[in-house]
């Protein structure tokens, strides 16, 4: 490296320094809540058609223990029935309860008997209204299939399309097929909307159907649910009688005549507590623009350091070479035709293939390649089945279930075919005759313990 090129560095870092005691003051806040834990309130709904298979995809989330919300045009038309799966990527069948297309959207809960029923982890609702124009918005979702996506943007505007008061969040986030019917949120972690659509032709141009106004539709439909604001939400759903509105009235009255004295102290205290945190803040700040400034410094002085060494052995003369050394390589044929597989190696390595692998019982360790797009049986059935298993697996069926392969989904796609049944661990057991999405690095009991394979 010359002395000219590490000159031009030592300049970069010495602007670097003060640029970081910048963004020590600038730069945005983090989100104030746990990203992870939300993702275990948003599901990834799989559309089914009259024959049980997927026909599309988005998102949702749970707003109660019992109930999801999520797009109308998710569930599609004519249809009742859908398939949720969650973080953990256990999956349950879930029923249309009620619908909106004019907000775009839909309410749904599990089936009976499915084991999610009244374990759903509902996320805390914001208020629209209480939304300022460049307020931080973070959606959550399954863009593309890719399922639990987080990315964030900014509050632009509210919207009210067709004139009936309906507010759309108009937001930056980025949103995508697959993200229909994900939670926005604010910084908080509360659902301020369901969001819903992106303008084709201008990125970061995308909008939100205002969680109020979805909520609404429970409301309308006589929906018992059982939702939550945080502490910046307050509610638009109004349930109060009169006469409770008025002794509420005459309470509030009341109790503000009486607590004058202590909400003045109130905000004595209030001030105290705000003017320490001023100075505990202006401490932090110091501390961290005093460490940077170091850093700075160790390395502007370790450059310098590196540029005298180097200035030092550009002055040395050069020793003169003991031997003639022949340069380049001989090999060129060798090596030309030893690359041939190992170029072809690292193109068949972008084609995604499955793998299916029995890890119980007399065929533990056996494995089957699946292609994209291809099925295989897997069974006892030497004539029918296609990953064929020992007949001393007596609770197999002949042909046990079939398997479908997406390469773009990385997804297998499972129809239980037997009356002993296909079940997750935990025992929950797939729908027959139903095509069932299943995540990679599932494990399924066929039938049961005795068999249990894994889709890799």
């Amino acid at each position: 490296m010359s002395i000219k090129k590490l000159l031009s560095i030592t300049v970069a870092l010495l602007l670097t320094v003060p640029l970081l005691c910048t963004l020590c003051f600038t730069s945005h806040a983090d989100i104030e809540f746990d990203a992870e834990e939300a993702y275990k309130s948003v599901y990834v709904i799989y559309s089914l058609d009259n024959y049980g298979y997927a026909t599309g995809l988005g998102s949702g989330f749970a707003v109660d223990d019992n109930f999801i919300i999520t797009n109308a045009h998710v569930v599609g038309e004519n249809r009742t029935v859908c398939y949720a799966m969650t973080y953990g990527e256990e999956g349950f069948l879930v029923k249309l309860v009620a619908i909106d297309p004019t907000i775009d959207v839909a309410i749904l809960t599990p089936e009976y008997g499915q084991s999610a029923k009244g374990k759903l982890k509902p996320l805390k609702l914001g208020r629209v209204d209480d939304l300022k124009i460049g307020d931080d918005l973070i959606a959550i979702g399954a863009p593309l299939g890719l399922d639990y996506t987080l990315t964030k943007g900014s509050f632009s505007n509210l919207r009210d399309f067709y004139g009936d008061g309906d507010k759309w969040i108009q937001t930056d986030t980025a949103i995508t097929h697959g993200n229909s019917g994900g939670p926005l949120l604010n910084k908080y972690g509360e659902v301020v909307g369901v969001t819903t659509m992106g303008a084709e032709a201008a990125s970061g141009l995308n909008f939100a159907i205002g969680i109020d106004y979805a909520m609404m539709l429970a409301k309308d439909q006589g929906l018992n649910i059982d939702f939550e604001y945080g502490p910046g939400g307050a509610g638009v759903i109004d349930t109060q009688t009169e006469t409770e509105k008025q002794t509420e009235t005459e309470k509030q009255t009341e109790t503000e005549k009486q607590t004058e004295t202590e909400k003045q102290t109130e905000t004595e205290k209030q001030t105290d507590t705000e003017e320490n945190n001023i100075t505990e803040t202006k401490s932090s700040n110091t501390a961290l623009i005093i460490i940077l400034v170091a850093v700075g410094v160790i390395v502007i002085a370790g450059v310098v350091v590196l540029i005298v060494v180097l200035a030092t052995k550009k002055n040395k003369p050069a020793p003169a070479p003991a031997t003639p050394v022949i340069q380049g390589r001989t090999d060129f044929g060798s090596s030309a035709s030893a690359a041939g597989p190992v170029l072809t190696e690292a193109l068949g390595a972008t084609v995604r293939k499955g793998k299916i692998k029995v890890l119980t019982g007399v065929n533990s360790g056996y494995e089957m390649t699946i292609g994209d797009g291809e099925t295989i049986k897997i069974g006892k059935d030497s004539a029918n089945a296609t990953l064929i298993l020992d007949n001393r697996y007596t609770k197999v069926s002949r042909v046990h279930c079939s398997v479908t392969y997406s390469s773009d989904l990385n997804k297998y796609f499972v129809v239980d075919c037997s009356s002993n049944g296909t079940y997750y661990k935990n025992g929950t057991r797939l729908q027959a005759n139903m095509k069932t999405p299943i995540p990679a690095g599932t494990e399924l009991k066929l039938a049961d313990d005795g068999c249990i394979v894994r889709f890799v």
